[in-house]
């Protein structure tokens, strides 16, 4: 069975992990009707997914989940450095409250995993042109250009800018995992995985030929 990773809740998105019982589930999406003296009235900005699985429903307003307090933030990859999960933790727990604060959270994470990857931190530009070489895709630094990560526009990591709104945070959020993904759990996954093919190829010249004549 192939493990599904988790998604989060996005608005107006055919499935999810449901913030109610966690199960990645199918959503179907209605607006939000009052019944006030007999009248019905439409409740404008409000609308309402409910999950296939348990049944049960969560409330958005303008696109931002209200019920249950949820964060639409991926989680962090487990293979982050320590210091680095827990400040993209404390991005993803204030995501919905404030963006532009968990997006200050967010380039000090980055500037940590950077760190991390062998960067001396400083000029973070050429830091993942370092990276870039080593096989990094090299998008992954015009899209951190386009979100002032790094470049003549960046935003220092300690400053909260007004101007990071939410998809500043989520994309910066994905960008962070994906390179996480390239430099740490990909080579981890390969080194582990060519461990294994030299262990199969010792125990294969270990094990004595069928039919072999006994001594």
């Amino acid at each position: 069975m192939i493990k599904r990773s988790y998604v989060p809740p996005e608005f107006m998105k055919n499935a999810f992990n449901c913030p109610h019982c966690s199960v990645y589930s199918n959503q179907v999406w209605g607006k939000i009707d009052a019944k006030i003296d007999n009248h019905y009235i439409r409740i404008p900005d409000f609308m309402v997914s409910r999950c296939i699985h348990c049944l049960n429903f969560s409330v958005w307003k303008e696109g931002i989940p209200v019920y249950p307090l949820t964060s639409q933030m991926q989680v962090p990859n487990p293979d982050l450095p320590d210091d680095a999960q827990a400040v993209f933790q404390e991005a993803r727990d204030i995501v919905n409250q404030s963006a532009s604060a968990a997006t200050a959270f967010l380039r000090q994470c980055f500037r940590i995993l950077i760190v991390h990857l062998g960067g001396a931190g400083k000029n973070m530009g050429k830091d993942l042109d370092s990276l870039v070489e080593q096989g990094l895709n090299p998008k992954i630094k015009q899209n951190l250009e386009a979100l002032r990560v790094v470049g003549d526009d960046a935003v220092d990591p300690l400053m909260i800018d007004e101007n990071d709104d939410f998809s500043t945070a989520i994309q910066l959020s994905q960008l962070i995992n994906i390179i996480a993904t390239s430099m740490i759990s990909q080579p981890k996954l390969l080194e582990d995985l060519n461990q294994k093919i030299v262990d199969a190829k010792n125990n294969t010249k270990e094990k004595p030929k069928s039919g072999s004549p006994k001594k």
